[in-house]
């Protein structure tokens, strides 16, 4: 049996050969998808912090809000004096201060009531306000 001729044409760049087939990833296709991926972590990472921020805002509010309601049943039952100024009771949020303003209204035994709550969260100052009417005979 003869040999085939031998072909006197240079052997492809294995490089080149390579990429005929597409069996890979190229450098610059993998520096993409890296950066894709870190890009899409710092915005999750963000997000993340925002969300915590926001989760202690709102459980400073609803601490508020539950002091308010609070002090309002106390005032209800007797137990807390209807006289304007503050009031002994502490909520858990930062720098948290109740507050009752009272104003006797025509009628003598209905008072107008304006309790105030005051306090931080995520290191800004909030106020939230409750206002009601109150009969004590």
């Amino acid at each position: 049996m003869a040999e085939p001729p031998v072909s006197a044409a240079p052997l492809p760049h294995p490089a080149r050969a390579r990429r005929a087939g597409a069996d890979g990833f190229t450098l610059v296709e993998v520096l993409v998808a890296l950066a894709i991926v870190a890009l899409l972590l710092l915005t999750s990472l963000a997000l993340y912090a925002l969300e915590a921020n926001a989760r202690r805002r709102l459980a400073a509010h609803a601490a508020a809000e539950r002091a308010l309601v609070t002090a309002y049943e106390e005032l209800r039952g007797g137990l807390l004096p209807l006289e304007t100024g503050p009031l002994p009771l502490a909520f858990e949020a930062e720098s948290g201060a109740l507050a009752l303003a009272v104003e006797p209204t025509d009628t003598g035994d209905l008072y107008r009531l304006r309790l105030v709550a005051t306090y931080r969260a995520t290191g800004r100052p909030f106020r939230r306000t409750l206002e009601a009417l109150l009969w004590r005979p």
